[in-house]
């Protein structure tokens, strides 16, 4: 005789479940790209950002320069990393000495040489504008 009824199917086994960690893992993995990569691009920007500024320099000198004077002036002035050169005008009276620098800042120490020498009447620094609107700045070093 038959049994009306039959015992149930038993059921499928679960399939296994995948561990929650490896989700939190790949997560975590995309994210970390992804601050590393702005980070970087931050670091590179700003670092680029940095040396945009341009400053043009100019050292007069007093009436009486004379010579050795001027070779004084420009030994003084020797070491200080420029665009492209010192440049002496002897155009003008009483003379000038004047370069272009880069950098985030100017740094008014490099010249504390040629300020002490007697034959230096002023300094002027300014900073190039960047754009067409942007004003020139000049700088003080007093």
């Amino acid at each position: 005789m038959s049994d009306p009824n039959p015992p149930a199917a038993a059921p499928p086994p679960a399939a296994p479940r995948r561990a929650p960690g490896l989700l939190t893992v790949v997560a975590l993995a995309v994210l970390m790209v992804g601050t590393g990569s702005a980070t970087i691009t931050f670091l590179v920007y700003d670092r680029a950002a940095a040396t945009r500024y341009t400053f043009d320099v100019m050292l007069s000198l007093g009436s009486g320069a004379t010579a050795a004077e001027r070779d004084a002036v420009r030994a003084a002035l020797r070491g200080i990393d420029t665009v492209d050169g010192i440049r002496y005008d002897g155009g003008t009276v009483p003379g000038s000495f004047t370069f272009r620098t880069r950098g985030r800042g100017f740094d008014c120490g490099v010249l504390d040489r040629a300020r002490a020498l007697p034959a230096v009447d002023g300094i002027t620094v300014s900073r190039v504008p960047r754009g067409k609107s942007a004003p020139e700045t000049v700088i003080h070093c007093d």
